[in-house]
């Protein structure tokens, strides 16, 4: 009897060790390895996990920083005036610019614009 008693004791442990601690494959073929069990998981409410949690996540990451909103007065504008588009004085007297290439040495152009 003491025989069958530890028995299932002990299968009862490794049933529990292997459902607990070992991976699991997914439907795509993946490989997943879960967290180690932790007991107080179990024994903790809802609010004290969510605080851990939340202690956790803020000494991974700074601070947010202050956010201070200043108000200032709208200033007037500046009276400015339009620039009048007027056409350059020498404009009608100009001949067109004619442009040609004269051949250089090592077989390269240079365009001289008269």
């Amino acid at each position: 009897m003491l025989i069958l008693s530890r028995l299932a004791l002990a299968l009862s442990t490794l049933l529990t060790a292997a459902l607990a601690g070992g991976c699991s494959r997914t439907p795509d073929g993946t490989v997943v390895i879960p967290k180690q069990m932790d007991s107080r998981r179990f024994w903790q409410d809802d609010d004290a996990r969510r605080a851990a949690s939340q202690q956790a996540q803020a000494s991974s990451f700074p601070s947010e920083p202050e956010i201070r909103f200043v108000t200032q007065e709208p200033r007037p504008r500046p009276s400015t005036r339009s620039a009048s588009i007027s056409a350059p004085q020498g404009a009608g007297n100009a001949k067109p610019l004619g442009c040609r290439g004269i051949p250089g040495d090592g077989g390269r152009i240079k365009y001289v614009c008269d």
